[in-house]
């Protein structure tokens, strides 16, 4: 959830880590509210041009933080996810910043959070306690062990009542 990915970007980056937020769900972004910044070309720009990371990322009100937003809305996000380019990308992230957290759509409701498990160091997960099903967050947990990725750790939301923000794939609300 955007919540707790913005939540340990922020903190680290308060810790004095230089890092960077890649806002990876490119079906339903939401970091361009969430930080203020254009979501005018992002992700999607990157691996659908030649167009270079340095160039496209943007600074945030908080010191040493940096964001990647989605960019335009593709047709096919769990194609460029795991494109090539991607895995470039992804080096030059590893290679600029101390950390770079990746929000990704729930693991469970499209493929393109599992698509980027081979690039990652690991997940954490985010339930919603009294939601989250259990069958699902155990098919969560068994899709990381399969793709050897390794879990640093869960977080559970307690929901807010009525008007707490659902994902919208349909999904049970966790991730």
């Amino acid at each position: 959830m955007t919540s707790v990915s913005s939540n340990v970007a922020v903190t680290g980056a308060q810790a004095g880590k230089s890092e960077l937020y890649v806002e990876a769900d490119l079906r339903r972004p939401t970091a361009q509210s969430t930080f203020d910044v254009l979501n005018t070309r992002g992700l999607t720009t990157i691996l659908a041009s030649n167009s270079q990371p340095k160039d496209t990322v943007q600074k945030t009100f908080v010191n040493n933080l940096e964001v990647l937003t989605s960019g335009p809305v593709s047709p096919n996000p769990a194609e460029l996810l795991s494109s090539a380019r991607m895995a470039a990308v992804v080096d030059w992230m590893r290679n600029n910043y101390d950390v770079v957290v990746f929000d990704v759509p729930p693991v469970m409701a499209v493929t393109d959070a599992q698509v980027l498990m081979p690039l990652v160091d690991g997940a954490i997960l985010v339930t919603i306690f009294g939601k989250t099903l259990k069958v699902n967050l155990q098919r969560t947990v068994e899709t990381l062990r399969l793709t050897d990725t390794k879990i640093l750790g869960v977080v559970q939301r307690v929901r807010g009542g009525k008007n707490d923000a659902r994902y919208g794939y349909g999904d049970d609300g966790g991730d």
